[in-house]
């Protein structure tokens, strides 16, 4: 069990990671009535944009973004599974996207990516990470100064104790700590990189 005074010291214990044809079934009609992402993201973006969609999947968010941050924007959509991946370049074709998308596979461990973006989401798969803190470190690295992170995380799978872990590990991280968007059946977190000077 988590001690709520001290959620540093839960007993956590990652989530399987989903498998890649799982994809199937977080991207279809339902999903796109209860998470609007011109609603959940839109709020966070500007054209030109540069951002980060991490566990990007069959590209749910990413499509989306690609089409709100303009033709000069760009999205580095990132997935452990280079099947997702493949699946979500193809969508982006079917869309007229591809060209402001850019797929990264990336390691269990790290993003292993060295420019900055504006802004940066994490939907449902922060508690999939073998080392929270870690994984908040390196999204720390990758974002602009006064750059958002938006975490949503399934109420489903996620405790208030591990959200509360996770809150505290953000902190650590040095992120300024708020409440995120609403977003049906997700807990949300926003993150905030200080701003230097």
């Amino acid at each position: 069990m988590t001690d709520k005074k001290n959620p540093e010291k839960a007993d956590y214990h990652p989530h399987p990671v989903c498998p890649w044809w799982g994809g199937y079934f977080l991207d279809n009609w339902v999903r796109r009535v209860i998470h609007n992402p011109e609603k959940i993201v839109g709020p966070y973006l500007q054209e030109d944009m540069r951002v980060l969609d991490i566990g990007c999947g069959f590209g749910f968010f990413s499509l989306a973004m690609a089409e709100m941050v303009g033709n000069n924007g760009v999205v580095i959509a990132t997935d452990l599974q280079q099947k997702m991946l493949d699946v979500m370049l193809r969508r982006a074709q079917k869309r007229g996207v591809e060209d402001r998308i850019k797929a990264h596979c990336c390691s269990e461990r790290s993003l292993e990516l060295s420019e900055q973006v504006d802004f940066a989401l994490a939907c449902w798969m922060v508690h999939e990470t073998p080392d929270i803190l870690v994984f908040f470190n390196d999204v720390y690295n990758q974002l602009k100064p006064g750059a958002n992170f938006l975490v949503l995380e399934p109420k489903i799978h996620c405790s208030e104790q591990v959200l509360e872990l996770e809150k505290t590990l953000a902190a650590e991280a040095g992120f300024n700590v708020h409440a995120g968007t609403n977003a049906a059946l997700s807990s949300s977190i926003l993150l905030t990189k200080p701003s230097q000077g």
